[in-house]
């Protein structure tokens, strides 16, 4: 209720990202609790016909989980990540990496 701007916004957002054969451009959706941030998300997976991936970000504790997280994505996922300022920095960092070079650099070390 209320947001019916955001909404078609989005929407027009979504619709022609699929109409150009890209993805939804990296969005983020802010406010308190209650005010639709999920429904937001779930709504944009549908208009732009792709798969939703939904964790909360305090379960993303170490690289291990979080990379397990991002191998498990579907090709395409619109991913939503609640509470993503409990994000630990060096995973906040692996992600921005991940969303700009579409990859993950991996340091892999004896042991």
């Amino acid at each position: 209720m209320g947001q019916e701007e955001r909404v078609r916004r989005l929407r027009e957002t979504a619709e022609g990202a699929r109409a150009r054969g890209k993805r939804f451009p990296h969005t983020l959706l802010t406010g308190p609790a209650g005010t639709g941030k999920s429904t937001l998300a779930r709504g944009i997976a549908v208009a732009a016909g792709r798969p939703l991936a939904v964790v909360s970000a305090p379960l993303l504790s170490d690289r291990a989980t979080f990379l397990r997280f991002l191998a498990g994505l579907a090709e395409g996922s619109v991913v939503f990540l609640d509470e993503v300022h409990a994000l630990p920095r060096t995973l906040l960092d692996a992600l921005l990496e991940a969303m700009a070079e579409g990859r993950l650099s991996l340091v892999l070390s004896d042991g």
